[in-house]
């Protein structure tokens, strides 16, 4: 069973390009849905949403609904992390999909050593105080997987982007790889 990974869907009625309303929802939303929807229903194992489904806190009821009919597509668990954007959004009325809010171990997944996703969703604060903390204290085993939402910066990474809440160098990264024997970060955030 494969694991599949998506971050920073942004699913909202975006006025660029956003088109007609029907039902409360643009078009340009409606064709994110529409593709949120067949990525699930092609999924052969759990999905992980890294953060940021919705692109603001509070999506229009019908947005929410029209979110959740497509992650209710899946055959397998939805697993909702929070992220910067859409921290409050709850989808727990949909069944299989889990929303994360706070740091969790999750365990019984194929293709990873171990199996095990150490799922570290966005908190408010400095994220790699927040991840060593969460790294620290919780029970996983050697090879397991870190899903989070932090963006990762670089030499390149531009500079109004550096020294955020959600900044995570990449050497951190490294670091925290070698010192926690993870065996593979997947990331959300900056797109």
């Amino acid at each position: 069973m494969a694991v599949h990974f998506v971050a920073d869907v942004h699913v909202g009625n975006h006025k660029k390009c956003g088109g007609p309303m029907t039902g409360h929802v643009n078009t340009r939303c409606r064709e994110v849905i529409t593709s949120l929807g067949k990525a699930c229903e092609s999924s052969d194992g759990p999905v992980f949403v890294l953060g940021d489904l919705f692109d603001k806190h509070n999506p229009h009821p019908a947005v929410i609904k029209a979110a959740g009919d497509a992650l209710n597509k899946c055959n397998h668990d939805v697993f909702v992390l929070a992220g910067n954007h859409d921290i409050a959004s709850v989808l727990q009325w949909i069944p299989r999909v889990h929303c994360i809010t706070r740091p969790t171990v999750l365990s019984g997944y194929d293709g990873f050593e171990g199996g095990t996703i150490v799922a570290v969703p966005f908190e408010p604060g400095n994220m790699v105080q927040n991840v060593t903390a969460a790294l620290d204290r919780l029970d996983y085993p050697e090879g397991s997987v870190l899903a989070a939402h932090f963006g990762i910066s670089d030499s390149n990474t531009p500079k109004w982007l550096l020294n955020t809440e959600g900044s995570v160098s990449v050497d951190t990264v490294r670091l925290w790889i070698d010192k926690y024997a993870l065996g593979g970060v997947f990331v959300g955030d900056w797109h």
